[in-house]
């Protein structure tokens, strides 16, 4: 087989998840979950195919994939679905937690990347530095006013105090930098950014849960007895009323803030696996000879980039998380209901327009570049990147 059809094959789930918001715009979240642990156990059964077939893997991969999709909708079990739905509910908050470490990991290398070049910089270049370093904490600051603005001119009372409390922990950031010898202006800025963008970006969740959007018919009325070929049938087959619906789902998927989250998790993925990864290469010892530690060294040099199988269903895991999580969004739904008794003390402790896991990140983004800057003889960051 050639090069190309490899590649294909081996990015081939990936090709798949990417109809993930179609089936969700035309036929709701059930659909969506039974459809991402099809592609999940299409990778496990593809990774599990012995390596003595080699020449035969990719054929049975793609056959493997297009029996998968011709089995009936409801064959997962219904438990199943409901269990993988509430585990992609309750890591929400972990991985708005590690986007936001993603952020800081980029504005490390970014403040260390200007530091090199202020130090090393002549006195002619000095200036041309400090400019740039003043003109990006500029830029950072005027998208961080006319955010703030815009939350504070909302009639919510709600999003002006949550505008104040980002104020005092951005108080607290420049204290901080201020204080320390490693703190740089262009870092602090940057978080300040951030937490107003996570501000705006909650804001802009909240409006869409208190305005949610009509779901098409297919959300309650879908025949699982179908294949997922038959439901593409069925969606192609839609009246123009549930295909207007679906399509306002899609165009959802397609806002900067829903493609700017798949970007940042995705390489949460990639630098985190690469860290993990890390931890399982064999220290090189004297004994070893040299012909060994080469041939070591080959095999175990890992890249997060190689689509291994816990690459692949971390991939798929974050996505299907997204893709719910936005359809709960726009539709104003909730993944525990509110009429049963547990959904009904959730919201009584926690109202559902006001999202626990955005003030976590606007929290954790500040406190952690201040923990960084109060342990900055302690903190290396070449072990995270």
């Amino acid at each position: 087989m050639c090069l190309g059809c490899w590649f294909f094959v081996e990015f081939l789930p990936f090709v798949a998840l990417v109809t993930v918001p179609l089936y969700g715009s035309f036929c709701g979240t059930d659909v969506v979950l039974r459809f991402s642990l099809l592609i999940c156990l299409n990778c496990v059964v593809g990774e599990s195919i012995p390596k003595v077939l080699y020449s035969v893997i990719p054929y049975l991969q793609v056959t493997t994939l297009v029996c998968l999709v011709l089995l009936p909708v409801n064959l997962t079990p219904w438990p199943i679905i409901w269990l993988y739905d509430k585990v992609l509910w309750l890591t929400e908050p972990v991985l708005l937690v590690a986007e936001v470490i993603q952020l800081l990991l980029w504005m490390l290398k970014l403040s260390e990347f200007f530091t090199e070049r202020l130090e090393s910089a002549d006195d002619e270049d000095l200036w041309k530095w400090k400019g740039l370093v003043l003109s990006f904490s500029g830029v950072c600051y005027i998208i961080t006013l006319g955010l703030g603005i815009t939350l504070v001119l909302e009639e919510s009372t709600s999003s002006k105090w949550f505008v104040f409390a980002v104020l005092l922990l951005a108080i607290g950031v420049h204290n901080m930098m201020w204080m320390s010898n490693d703190g740089v202006i262009s870092d602090a800025a940057f978080v300040t950014m951030c937490s107003m963008g996570i501000l705006y970006v909650m804001s802009s969740e909240r409006s869409m849960i208190r305005h949610p959007t009509v779901t098409p018919d297919h959300w309650d009325s879908v025949d699982k007895s179908k294949s997922y070929v038959g439901l593409m049938y069925v969606m192609a087959k839609a009246n123009i009323e549930n295909a207007k619906r679906a399509l306002v789902f899609l165009r959802r998927f397609l806002s900067p803030i829903f493609l700017i989250s798949v970007v940042v998790r995705l390489c949460c993925i990639l630098s985190f696996s690469d860290v993990i990864l890390k931890y399982f290469r064999p220290e090189a010892s004297d004994d070893w000879d040299e012909d060994y530690l080469d041939e070591i060294t080959i095999d175990t040099k890992v890249s997060p980039y190689k689509s291994s199988l816990a690459l692949k269903l971390a991939v798929i895991f974050m996505f299907s998380q997204l893709v719910t999580q936005h359809l709960y969004e726009c539709a104003g739904l909730y993944p525990v209901d509110p009429r049963t008794t547990l959904g009904a003390a959730i919201t009584a402790i926690w109202p559902t327009d006001v999202l626990i896991g955005r003030l976590i990140q606007v929290t954790a983004i500040s406190g952690l570049y201040m923990y960084r800057l109060y342990t900055a003889d302690d903190w290396a960051s070449d072990d995270w990147s």
